[in-house]
């Protein structure tokens, strides 16, 4: 169910990056620098002491590059630059947002270059060479609902429904071994 993210995605297209700092953020419900605030103590810990200057980094599942755009600060901020950032997200027109923030915009130039932002299913990755990324890593993927096609014939709340009664049904079987 991506349909909610093709409506944000369509209801800001043409926004500018200060437009996108002031706004909620989609899944997040609070600001760019509240999420950017949140994220600083895990950022700091896990990125800094694998990012250096000049690398490049992959986010799976982007969205419109503004966790890119948080980690880049984040990263600058401890005069980690020269960054290559890049992208993929399945819902195509949050893909076009983050190409044009990262090519256009002129604070996102500043503080990393842009590599490539294309749609991609984020549970496949294979067209991407071992080793072309110097870090990588995925801020949110949506859970697939219904991964063997069980029940395609009902709405997806019923098919998450289904599928933790199934999970419920086997933990309890499971206890029995």
């Amino acid at each position: 169910e991506f349909d909610l993210y093709v409506e944000d995605s369509n209801a800001h297209k043409g926004n500018t990056l200060k437009e996108f700092r002031t706004m909620k953020l989609d899944g997040w419900g609070i600001a760019f620098d509240e999420v950017k605030e949140m994220l600083r103590p895990w950022k700091e810990q896990v990125f800094l002491p694998n990012i250096r200057s000049g690398d490049t980094i992959y986010e799976s599942a982007c969205g419109i590059g503004m966790n890119l755009l948080l980690s880049a600060e984040i990263l600058s901020e401890h005069d980690i630059t020269g960054l290559t950032v890049s992208g993929n997200d399945y819902v195509a027109e949050s893909v076009d947002i983050a190409n044009v923030i990262w090519g256009d915009d002129e604070e996102a130039k500043q503080l990393a270059h842009k590599g490539f932002f294309c749609r991609a299913d984020s549970s496949r990755l294979d067209y991407i060479p071992n080793n072309s990324f110097d870090f990588a890593y995925s801020g949110y993927i949506d859970p697939i609902v219904d991964p063997l096609q069980l029940w395609p014939n009902i709405t997806v709340d019923d098919q998450w429904e289904k599928g933790v009664e199934l999970c419920k049904t086997h933990k309890k079987k499971a206890k029995k071994l």
